[in-house]
């Protein structure tokens, strides 16, 4: 694909800004509905906690009035006595239905309390009229009179003995036992309008979700005056578990049910969470984490476009300087004055260029020196198809998302030129010579994926001595072309530096496939002047003839082949201390 460089970059960036932003994006969404749904739930317990702790009052209260009044002594003296006429037993009760009415206002959500007793009297708290049909005889009644303990009737329409026009009470009662002769008296009973239990949920929940009540055995429909409000028979779930998911009644989503128990057995509260409807109220926070993952995504945008722009530029203007060097114009530079590697690399490569161009107006000026000034300037000319090549590593590794490797290779490559200027010096230490190479071939080794390793053994008394500059170099790269780069397996390079007779000696080694003795004829013919332009060895040529030019014709560049394969080449060199 012939993509720009930059659009590359820009896609790279921003591809990796989106997967980054829609996974965010994704899990705060995610932990959002987590946290808002258990938000929620949590305010529906605390909220039925309210409610059940109301209702579960006004059930104890109006059990402790009961209670009371069944043991009232004046009440249970009425119940034992027999009545010689109507006045007095109208006179009683008067007196008892008066004791009864200030009773019952303790709460004012006590529909009513009556009295009945087995000798016929009949007591009420308020003015509603009681009915005249013989109650002792009635099912509840006899539920009552017979129970050692209280009972609790769920709601039913009318009141048990007084007449109601169509309430729908709840009902407690309890028997009234003379303590003496443990003889039932009668009964008494407290009633509850069911519109009271309405309230006191309507007054916690508003309008925010479903309640139900549960009673033992029994089903009225929904409540007209509290649409939010349901009563359901005790049959609807039976799990004492207090919180349960479970699907909907129309197996269209789940909804978690909330449980409380009530005073009553067999009594307690639900709330019917529909977490589906739950979700929707996110609503809101869907929209934020959707226009934040948007405005992000449009940020990174701007700014992937920035940086891509801010890395791809410098890297065009010295390709096409490169360009222009190529064709044999080298009055361009390249304008790029930042400090990081980029500025680096261009500067350097502009000083390699007025370096280039000094070279040459020597050698215009001083026929003498030609050989010398052609040496110079075969070792300062850059290498265009090295530079694209790592260059086009550089933007491999970057579109990898590789931004250290990047920057490993980019600062060995501006090392290695600035090493290679050196001020414009020939001689240089061997230890800069060997920084130098060492630069040189970890960028061959990124750009060959790692294809060799290489070893560097230097006697470190030596690496003051002074030595001819880039006279290495040629060598691992003839190394890497002629002997790793033929091998399937991994290879090995390994330079060595000792000091033998007198002599420093300097050797790059190779785990190739070693040099035949026609090949290395023709390297010697080249190093003698025969055959240059048949072999490609103009480099090594270039290597020995420095040498000998520099420190005399028994010093120079020999090669052998090693013990099982791979190839060394050997340097001569006078040691020089500096």
């Amino acid at each position: 694909m012939n993509i720009p460089f930059k659009q590359r970059l820009l896609l790279s960036y921003f591809g990796i800004t989106v997967i980054f932003s829609l996974i965010t994006g994704a899990s705060v969404y995610l932990i959002s509905q987590r946290v808002l749904n258990n938000l929620a739930v949590k305010n529906i317990n605390l909220i039925m906690d309210q409610i059940s702790e109301d209702i579960n009052s006004l059930f104890s209260e109006a059990l402790n009035l009961t209670k009371v009044i069944s043991n009232d002594s004046t009440i249970n003296n009425v119940l034992k006595r027999q009545f010689d006429s109507i006045e007095e037993q109208f006179s009683w009760d008067l007196k008892i239905s008066q004791e009864l009415l200030f009773i019952s206002r303790y709460r004012h959500e006590i529909f009513g309390t009556y009295v009945l007793g087995e000798n016929g009297g009949k007591y009420k708290s308020n003015d509603l009229m009681i009915r005249l049909n013989d109650l002792t005889e009635t099912e509840w009644y006899q539920a009552t009179i017979s129970s050692s303990n209280a009972i609790w009737f769920p709601p039913h329409i009318e009141s048990f003995a007084l007449t109601t026009s169509g309430n729908s009470l709840i009902t407690l009662g309890i028997p009234i036992i003379d303590k003496s002769s443990m003889e039932k008296l009668g009964v008494v009973m407290t009633e509850i309008d069911e519109r009271d239990l309405f309230d006191i949920i309507h007054q916690r929940l508003g309008n925010q979700g479903v309640i139900s009540i549960h009673f033992d055995n029994y089903h009225t429909t929904e409540s007209r005056v509290f649409p939010n409000i349901t009563i359901y028979p005790n049959d609807r779930d039976k799990s004492k578990t207090e919180e349960q998911d479970l699907p909907s009644r129309e197996n269209k989503s789940r909804y978690r049910i909330i449980k409380r128990e009530l005073l009553v057995p067999n009594w307690y509260l639900t709330a019917e969470i529909d977490l589906q409807k739950i979700s929707g109220w996110n609503n809101l926070m869907n929209f934020a984490v959707i226009l934040v993952v948007f405005l992000s995504l449009f940020i990174s945008f701007i700014f992937a476009s920035r940086v891509s722009k801010g890395i791809s530029d410098p890297i065009n203007s010295l390709v096409e300087t490169m360009k222009k060097t190529e064709q044999g114009n080298l009055s361009f530079r390249i304008d790029n004055h930042q400090n990081n590697e980029f500025g680096i690399l261009s500067r350097t490569y502009n000083n390699l260029l007025d370096h280039i161009q000094l070279l040459m107006s020597k050698v215009e000026n001083d026929q003498v020196l030609i050989k010398q000034a052609e040496l110079k300037a075969l070792q300062a000319q850059i290498n265009p198809h090295f530079l694209y090549n790592t260059f086009d590593s550089i933007s491999w590794l970057i579109r990898k998302d590789k931004k250290e490797s990047a920057l490993n290779l980019m600062t060995a490559l501006t090392r290695m030129f600035r090493l290679g200027l050196n001020n414009g010096k020939d001689i240089i230490s061997l230890k800069e010579e060997i920084n130098h190479v060492k630069n040189y071939l970890i960028i061959q080794k990124i750009r060959y994926n790692n294809k060799f390793d290489y070893f560097i053994d230097v006697d470190e008394s030596l690496s003051d001595c002074r030595v001819i500059k880039l006279i290495l170099q040629p060598l691992v790269e003839n190394a890497i072309y002629h002997g790793i780069k033929e091998k399937r397996e991994k290879g090995t390079i390994s330079i060595h530096v000792r000091e033998e007779s007198g002599f420093l000696l300097l050797s790059v080694e190779d785990s190739g496939p070693g040099i035949d003795s026609s090949t290395l004829k023709n390297i010697y013919d080249t190093f003698n002047g025969v055959n240059i332009e048949e072999y490609d060895s103009y480099g090594l040529k270039n290597i020995n003839d420095r040498i000998k030019l520099f420190a005399g014709e028994i010093f120079g560049l020999t090669f052998e082949n090693k013990s099982p394969e791979g190839c060394r080449a050997i340097i001569k060199f006078p040691v020089i201390k500096g």
